[in-house]
């Protein structure tokens, strides 16, 4: 028996050192029969067992049980020694050995994906039910993803141990069994549960999970982290792109000052309401109508809470869009190192009185001057002290450098201009070099007005802004005037009248102007309107005619239009922004040269004015009719005359030209003195010009200068550099480009400092424009934030706005899609 049992011994070796032979992929490690030392007769088998297993109880069946496995497992004896291992040794890749190991290499991994451990087709598989039935190599074939463990002697799911998480099935929660975290064999049912486990989906994904792990070792495609990255990289380059076109329409409705909402502005983007949703949902949907494929896939199919169309994201945008102009404008301000503050109020559609902040400067890199618009800011307190808190605030709020503000422009009202409690006052004890200038358009605008309180020229332009009003009432009335100006002068190119507009000072003038051109014109469509049917249209056109056919009005009207004429150029000119205090004031006294001129030769000017009131008057078969003098009359005029040319150039024509010519006087005397003595180096003036004014001018400067000690020589440098030019500038600007700052750095920074002087507030006026635009009654309810964005879009057109510099601002904020 011990023979026969040696014998089978031996064999089994044999046949485990001819599996590993045939099979060189297999763990299996068989030992050499001829390590066993079986020259002790007296030891079987069954006791080199028992010595190696103490733990198991010597007994006949015990013993059975031992020999009866020897061909499933592989006794391991030591080269040392020729005792048997405790437990048989088990091929390193037998997947057994990786159930519920989570530390498994990737090379490991796709060495058991590639070269699994695959019983030989001689291998004997235990039986361990009574029916004597085992696994089937077949299946194998069969199902690939299957394995055989020897370890536990059941069949596993290689893919599903490797990749499978702990639980799966219906909502992830059942954990996993059979085939993958224990063994399988109920061989019984081995077929219907293989094909059941291969459709199930933790499977399935183990299987995905497998492919791609072994396309991305082979390099066939990337691994998860590269794909994830490239995958994110995508996703962040369609949502900017989506962000992109929602930006580029913001920015497009901004600078045409188009309203964004309508009546309503819910629900899904894509669909047409039969209400009217706004101007920005509408130009969104005509972006996808022009081509516009991830912007509609992402409106259409999108998330409903991240569309990124709602008006909240509609402010964070349009507030970005105006923080990136506001914040070139403040650059550039803060490199001239040198401005002027321009400010004026207003109350718009919500009953809120706005204070427009402007800042004037000279732009070192354009070489010119520059007027930009800052903010607008709700003015609260209008006194004087409020005021200039409000401005101050403003300035210091947006980092601007206040040491360098060295003018401040205002109209004439007490809050602003107070020389005691008015706001520039609070601001120039802050800062001394803030001089106050009165607006010099209002200026003019105020001197034009007290000229024309002279009753004789008040009651022409009364008569003239109700014979424009009177037309403009009445559609067929403007017709009718337009038809006969047309017939009547056919050589004009103007068909309608100017309204008088107090506050558009140049209007002032074109009115009267265009009225005495189209004067002819007037008579006859007022003539025809007094044969219409409608009564009170007759009586009106009746009375407008007898009071513009009489000498009394055609007279001031031609005394008006002359000397208008002359300062009309002078009110265009004032409110321009590339030019410079200096150059206004030289324009005023060119002016009043003019005026001075036609005071000295009035009977020679106004026999030639009164001529064309002849002609005039004739042509409408009306008479100069001297009026009756009366020697106690108080209440019109009443000047001896000989005749009526010498009443009306005595009553009308001289108070009218010294009206204007005192009032421009007073009211640009203040505009010369501030000037007075830092106007004194510019080229045309230099040469002239005494150590006192130019020591005046450096000690009240000396903060901004660059070096104040050394400028009596530059001074000196300069006088003489301009002796010998025969050519000089006369204004401060012209000096300003031939100035080399190299050479004469303070005279320069004096030159920008008189550039710099307000010369009017017109860019103020000007913003208050585009605030009746933005802010209507349909849209009263604007945030200060909004409008504020809305406008420095509108005003400033030539600063650029790029879209991909507001959606890195954006992107910034924590936001529901990855944009960077």
């Amino acid at each position: 028996m011990k023979r026969v049992q040696r014998q089978l011994d031996i064999t089994a070796f044999t046949q485990i050192k001819k599996d590993k032979t045939n099979n060189p992929n297999s763990e299996f490690q068989p030992v050499e029969p001829t390590n066993i030392n079986y020259s002790n007769k007296d030891v079987s088998i069954e006791q080199a067992y028992l010595e190696e297993l103490p733990s198991v109880s010597k007994n006949s069946t015990d013993i059975h049980n031992l020999t009866s496995m020897h061909s499933n497992y592989t006794p391991s004896v030591s080269t040392m020694s020729n005792n048997f291992t405790k437990t048989p040794i088990v091929g390193v890749n037998d997947i057994g050995n990786y159930v519920h190991n989570l530390e498994i290499n990737d090379l490991k991994k796709e060495e058991l994906l590639k070269t699994p451990w695959v019983p030989s087709s001689t291998y004997i598989f235990p039986v361990k039910t009574k029916r004597n039935l085992r696994f089937q190599l077949s299946w194998i074939k069969r199902f690939p993803w299957l394995s055989y463990s020897q370890l536990f002697e059941g069949a596993f799911c290689r893919l599903c141990v490797l990749f499978a998480r702990e639980k799966g099935g219906n909502g992830s929660h059942q954990k996993l069994g059979a085939l993958v975290s224990k063994e399988y064999t109920n061989w019984k049912n081995a077929l219907q549960d293989f094909q059941l486990h291969a459709t199930t989906s933790y499977h399935k994904l183990c299987v995905e999970k497998s492919d791609s792990f072994l396309k991305v070792n082979e390099g066939i495609s990337k691994n998860i982290t590269e794909q994830l990255s490239i995958e994110r990289s995508r996703q962040i380059e369609q949502n900017r792109k989506i962000l992109l076109s929602i930006i580029k329409t913001i920015i497009l409705c901004s600078r045409q000052e188009i309203a964004f909402r309508g009546s309503n502005d819910y629900g899904n983007v894509m669909n047409i309401n039969d209400f009217n949703d706004g101007n920005f949902r509408a130009l969104l949907r005509f972006r996808v109508d022009s081509g516009d494929t991830t912007l509609g896939e992402h409106l259409k199919n999108g998330p409903r809470n991240s569309l990124y169309t709602s008006p909240g994201i509609q402010n964070d945008i349009i507030s970005i869009c105006g923080e990136i102009i506001k914040s070139k404008i403040v650059q550039r301000v803060n490199a001239a190192e040198c401005f002027s503050v321009l400010a004026d109020e207003t109350t718009d559609i919500g009953r809120i009185e706005q204070m427009s902040v402007c800042l004037r400067y000279y732009d070192q890199k354009d070489k010119k001057i520059r007027e930009d618009f800052l903010e607008f800011t709700p003015a609260v307190d209008l006194s004087g002290k409020g005021l200039a808190t409000l401005i101050m605030g403003c300035l210091q709020k947006n980092s601007i450098h206040c040491q360098f503000l060295v003018g401040q422009g205002y109209d004439g009202a007490s809050a602003m201009s107070g020389y005691l409690h008015g706001a520039q006052e609070y601001i120039k004890k802050d800062f001394p070099m803030a001089l106050y200038v009165h607006c010099s358009a209002h200026s003019l605008n105020l001197a034009l007005a007290n000229a024309c309180s002279l009753p004789s020229i008040r009651n022409c332009i009364s008569t003239i802004q109700t014979v424009g009003t009177f037309f403009r009432s009445s559609a067929q009335r403007s017709e009718l005037l337009r038809t006969t100006i047309i017939e009547t002068l056919s050589e004009t190119r103007h068909t309608t009248l100017v309204a008088l507009c107090e506050t558009r000072w140049v209007y002032k003038h074109e009115s009267v102007m265009r009225f005495k051109e189209l004067y002819p014109a007037i008579i006859v469509a007022l003539e025809k309107l007094e044969s219409s049917i409608n009564k009170e249209t007759a009586q009106k056109s009746c009375q407008l005619l007898s009071t513009i056919k009489d000498a009394k009005f055609v007279i001031p009207l031609v005394i008006i239009e002359n000397i208008f004429s002359y300062t009309l150029t002078l009110c265009k000119q004032l409110q321009t922004i590339n030019a410079d205090l200096v150059e206004a004031c030289n324009h005023v006294d060119d002016v009043l040269a003019v005026l001075d001129e036609m005071r000295e030769n009035n009977k020679q000017h106004f026999s030639d004015l009164f001529s064309v009131v002849a002609i005039m008057l004739n042509k409408n078969k009306e008479d100069i009719v001297l009026p009756r003098i009366a020697n106690k009359q108080t209440h019109r005029s009443n000047v001896p005359s000989h005749s009526s040319e010498e009443y009306y150039n005595f009553n009308i024509f001289l108070p009218f030209l010294d009206y204007i010519r005192s009032q421009l006087c007073d009211r640009f005397q203040k505009h010369k003195s501030l000037i007075s003595s830092l106007q004194q180096i510019i080229p045309s003036k230099c040469i002239i010009a005494t150590n006192e004014e130019i020591n005046d001018c450096v000690n009240f400067y000396s903060q901004i200068l660059i070096e104040p000690n050394a400028f009596k020589a530059e001074f000196a440098i300069w006088k003489t550099k301009w002796l010998k030019e025969g050519s000089r500038p006369k204004t401060a600007i012209a000096g300003l480009d031939n100035c080399n700052p190299l050479l004469f750095p303070n005279i320069r920074k004096l030159l920008q400092v008189l550039v710099t002087m307000p010369m009017s507030t017109a860019t103020p006026e000007r913003t208050f424009s585009s605030l009746k635009r933005l802010k209507t009654y349909l849209r009263n309810s604007t945030s200060e934030t909004r409008l504020n964005g809305l406008a420095l879009m509108s005003v400033h057109r030539d600063i650029n706005v790029d879209p991909e510099e507001v959606l890195t601002q954006f992107s910034k904020s924590s936001r529901k899609i990855m944009l960077l």
